[in-house]
């Protein structure tokens, strides 16, 4: 055989064997993504929501198990008020909703352990839904809260409450929801690649992608900030209206603080509740000034809180709500 034979043959043969190793890195991958059965999720009626969660349905969701009551909220069913037990409704996105963990590592239940920790006896409702906007959350809350009768109502903020509402969806009964959806490329092995840099990136004290805070602070100013202002106004008038103590709270993106591009949202936030009277707790106070925050990542491929993380701000939360009763 020719030399230049011989290269040919080394050159497929070398091609072959790459092709073998990334299929064989991409099933391994993605056999570590959360997996995702049916979708929870289903258009709404409600005027002002594009989609809400299925009621009294069971499925797997980021790799954990999601039930819904009857009502359409993730837990147990809701029983009548019982004497004596402060109820609690959280109502927020996907950060209350508990994306990526079990119903018992949920923000919700871990502020329910955590009051009882504290000496308080309570029911804690968990009105948080993937997805959602400041105005969704506000509209959600005014469908369900007269008939939940809440002590007190919590929202929980994340910094994409900004954006504006969704338009409505049509989602089929049977749709399921690709777990690779928005990984780069459509692989898990690039997207799991793509993150190692950024959390690289994150802990070498540099930003990964141009978000910056400039333009988080632009967002707010530009609309974003009068969605957020409206959907608090919202609230608190339901809660006066009902009754309920009105609380609200942000919950930090798990990055180093110091390079965190939203961070001016939530500081524009609490800003805007000091201006309308309503009290309100930043979370990133919980982790007593930690500059990494990437571990408290529910998995390695979604951002979301851990049962670590939600545990920690609970008891944060709570250590607030019991002290200003």
């Amino acid at each position: 055989m020719s030399s230049r034979g011989a290269f040919v043959k080394r050159l497929a043969a070398t091609a072959v064997a790459s092709v073998v190793v990334m299929v064989t890195l991409e099933l391994g991958f993605r056999a570590a993504v959360p997996a995702c059965g049916l979708t929870p999720f289903r258009s709404s009626a409600i005027p002002g929501l594009a989609v809400e969660l299925r009621p009294s349905f069971e499925t797997t969701y980021k790799g954990a198990v999601v039930r819904t009551n009857s009502l359409g909220m993730r837990g147990p069913e809701v029983g009548p008020r019982e004497p004596g037990l402060l109820r609690v409704v959280l109502c927020g996105d996907s950060f209350t909703f508990g994306s990526g963990v079990e119903h018992d590592a949920t923000l919700a239940a871990s502020l329910e352990r955590a009051l009882a920790e504290r000496g308080t006896s309570a029911e804690v409702l968990n009105l948080g839904v993937p997805g959602y906007t400041a105005e969704e959350v506000a509209a959600a809350a005014e469908h369900r809260i007269p008939g939940l009768a809440p002590d007190v109502l919590v929202y929980v903020l994340y910094a994409n409450d900004v954006d504006p509402p969704r338009e409505p969806l049509e989602i089929p009964p049977d749709a399921r929801i690709d777990p690779l959806s928005g990984f780069t490329l459509g692989s898990a092995f690039v997207e799991w690649t793509r993150i190692q840099v950024s959390r690289a990136l994150v802990r070498s004290g540099r930003r990964p992608h141009r978000r910056t805070p400039e333009w988080s602070r632009h967002q707010y100013e530009s609309g974003g900030g009068a969605r957020i202002r409206s959907a608090v106004q919202r609230m608190k008038d339901l809660s006066v209206a009902s009754g309920a103590r009105f609380v609200a709270a942000s919950y930090p993106h798990l990055t180093d603080p110091a390079i965190n591009p939203f961070r001016p949202i939530d500081e524009l936030f609490h800003q805007d509740l000091a201006t309308l009277g309503v009290e309100s707790y930043d979370l990133l106070e919980a982790f007593d000034g930690e500059s990494d925050l990437l571990d408290y990542w529910a998995d390695v491929f979604d951002h979301h809180p851990s049962a670590e993380c939600n545990a920690r701000v609970a008891a944060h939360l709570a250590e607030q709500l019991s002290d200003d009763r």
